[in-house]
């Protein structure tokens, strides 16, 4: 919980590139998806609850940055999106949340996977590839393994 607090704040700095409504929705949507684990990990929270407010915390993420609107795919080129892009962006930001409040259960499994994942979006950053990340799902996915690599390094002592 005192990293979430620690965390939280830090969105809210100007680093470039974010206007302070997109920091903002950021921050409220990390804060719920906080709170919501942390009830989670006292008493329980249903999974379809649960999942719902994954589903509304990404949705929010996806308002405020954008969602996929077209990919780069293997043998089959530039491929257009549209809506079915911001609905797909939805659910993978929402399930990346909820694989990553499964794992956080298992120790060090969270904090390895973020460092793992967070290699492979450097080494994007690289490649053509990164163009057509949006931003919501880079974003999003760095600042939720942010908290869960600290808290592993702490519990990993």
């Amino acid at each position: 919980l005192a990293i979430v607090v620690v965390t939280l704040p830090v969105l809210l700095i100007d680093f470039g590139g974010w206007t302070l409504a997109q920091r903002a929705t950021l921050a409220a949507a990390a804060a719920v998806i906080a709170i919501v684990s942390w009830i989670d990990d006292l008493r329980g929270v249903p999974t379809p609850i649960r999942f719902g407010i994954h589903l509304a915390a990404a949705a929010a993420i996806v308002i405020s940055f954008g969602g996929l609107s077209d990919v780069q795919l293997p043998f089959a080129g530039h491929v257009r999106l549209a809506t079915t892009g911001i609905v797909l962006t939805i659910i993978w930001i929402a399930g990346l949340t909820n694989a990553y409040n499964f794992m956080d259960g298992i120790d060090g499994i969270a904090g390895a996977q973020a460092v793992v994942a967070g290699i492979g979006w450097a080494i994007s950053q690289f490649t053509n590839w990164a163009k057509t990340t949006p931003k919501a799902m880079v974003s999003w996915f760095t600042e939720t393994s942010r908290p869960r690599m600290a808290a592993g390094a702490i519990f990993a002592m």
